[in-house]
């Protein structure tokens, strides 16, 4: 079994935005990071045109955040949510207290079957070292 942590991928602006979970985020050199994002999904289309992202790595106590974030009604619950999502730096929202955010420029996107494989430079972060990544399990999502 390979072990995925769950991240949040948005995109967009602090008022104007779309997010996706995703598990499927490798970080390839300490500049570099892959992620694979569904191509049918709402923020894809923004990500590719934006070029540009925040990749928020959840804690181990946000199962219900990386919920919110899947499926097919991601923005319309969210506004339901207040303390969720908090203004980014840069212009583009992150999840509030997750265990790792990145804010990355997209270098390059190749699509592969109904994926979409995203190589992006990281163009900065925050760790929060003291809180545990979200575990990917299936039990956790599908009963």
């Amino acid at each position: 079994m390979i072990v995925n942590g769950i991240t949040v991928v948005i995109s967009g602006s602090n008022e104007n935005y779309g997010g996706m979970s995703i598990a499927w985020c490798t970080k390839i050199s300490s500049e570099h990071l892959i992620i694979s994002i569904p191509s049918h999904a709402k923020c894809t289309e923004r990500l590719i045109e934006d070029e540009q992202f925040s990749l928020s790595v959840l804690s181990n106590k946000q199962v219900d955040i990386a919920k919110m974030f899947g499926g097919s009604a991601q923005k319309e619950e969210l506004t339901k949510k207040a303390g969720v999502v908090t203004a980014g730096k840069s212009g583009i929202p992150v999840i509030a207290a997750c265990a790792a955010s990145y804010y990355c420029k997209v270098i390059s996107c190749e699509s592969v079957e109904k994926q979409i494989v995203v190589t992006a430079r990281i163009q900065d972060m925050q760790e929060s070292p003291e809180l545990e990544a979200l575990v990917y399990k299936k039990e956790d999502f599908f009963s």
